[in-house]
């Protein structure tokens, strides 16, 4: 009986804290009128969002990803060509290039999760490092230069801003909704499984798991 009200009282106090830091993080922008430090914290949402991400593969399923940045710069260069090719609205692009890294990285790395170790970890830098070769040779890509993005008035439905701020809640917002995502899969029987394989199955079983860490990675990635 004590127990259980002592983890009442822990989740309560976790609430509060949580609720206390995303109410200081929410009132950042009133106080902070900087673009320079908006534009700091943007970027940090957005390698905290990457780094729950790349959490997702090498910490659960103990491969060590360094091509996580190649999947970063894909996504970005497939939802800007969408956007200047065609017109596209932004948040649809954004949609369409995670369904190509999606592909790209079920294709690609599927044959590559019979690997483990250092072996996984060189394969990850020859793709990261062929994708920036393909991309800053390419005309289509730009080059070295990148694509420039069409400028407008400010509008959400452009996703288009002279002023940091709304980026800085889009952001919050991508950084808070990735870790629920991903405290879902780790309480999940997905995140079970995962970390289950890297303990237990491949040290007990050997290579019969090949096949069932394969799958499960791949959807991982995904």
């Amino acid at each position: 009986m004590q127990s259980k009200k002592a983890v009442q009282i822990y989740h309560r106090n976790l609430a509060i804290a949580v609720g206390l830091i995303l109410l200081v993080f929410a009132l950042i922008p009133m106080v902070v009128k900087s673009p320079y430090l908006l534009n700091i914290f943007v970027l940090v949402f957005y390698m905290s969002t990457l780094s729950m991400a790349w959490n997702l593969l090498g910490g659960m399923t103990g491969q060590n990803s360094l091509g996580h940045a190649a999947y970063m710069g894909l996504g970005a260069y497939a939802c800007c060509l969408l956007v200047v090719k065609t017109g596209a609205n932004p948040w649809l692009a954004g949609l369409f290039g995670m369904v190509v890294v999606g592909l790209v990285a079920g294709v690609v790395f599927y044959p590559c999760f019979i690997l483990r170790g250092p072996y996984f970890t060189l394969v990850s830098i020859a793709f990261g490092e062929s994708i920036r070769q393909v991309i800053i040779n390419s005309a289509f890509f730009g080059r070295a230069s990148g694509v420039g993005l069409p400028f407008g008035s400010d509008s959400w439905a452009d996703f288009r801003f002279t002023s940091k701020v709304p980026y800085y809640y889009v952001g919050l917002l991508m950084m808070i909704g990735v870790y629920v995502v991903m405290k879902k899969i780790d309480r999940s029987k997905m995140g079970f499984a995962l970390k289950k394989a890297r303990r237990w199955m491949w040290d007990r079983y050997g290579r019969c798991w090949t096949g069932i860490l394969q799958r499960l990675r791949t959807r991982d990635l995904l």
